[in-house]
């Protein structure tokens, strides 16, 4: 009964379209799932607070000048709106100064 259950799952689902509409061998379609949860698990939009959010960014390793296409990505969070913060600056300082602050913050 509990091996149904575990046929049941996403996982299950995506090895078995792996396996039967392009002919991957079993060891091959594994290998693809693990290289995608690799690849997406930090993606997830996990631990972004309000005014907030995740974007890929190329690494800080890598040089300068390398095509885009064969950089390696990371996720990373950026902070848009930083609430009080952001209006302190206005108040003390204007508009400008507050847009600059989110420039460099970012």
């Amino acid at each position: 009964m509990y091996a149904r259950q575990d046929i049941k799952t996403q996982d299950q689902m995506f090895l078995t379209e792996l396996n039967n509409r392009f002919g991957f061998a079993p060891i091959v379609s594994g290998s693809i799932l693990d290289l995608v949860k690799s690849t997406f698990q930090d993606v997830s939009d996990a631990g972004v607070k309000a005014g907030q959010m995740k974007v890929l960014a190329v690494s800080a390793d890598e040089p300068s000048g390398k095509p885009l296409k064969e950089c390696k990505l990371v996720p990373a969070v950026i902070t848009i709106d930083a609430g009080s913060e952001d209006t302190e600056i206005l108040k003390k300082f204007g508009s400008v100064a507050q847009r600059q602050s989110v420039i460099l913050r970012m």
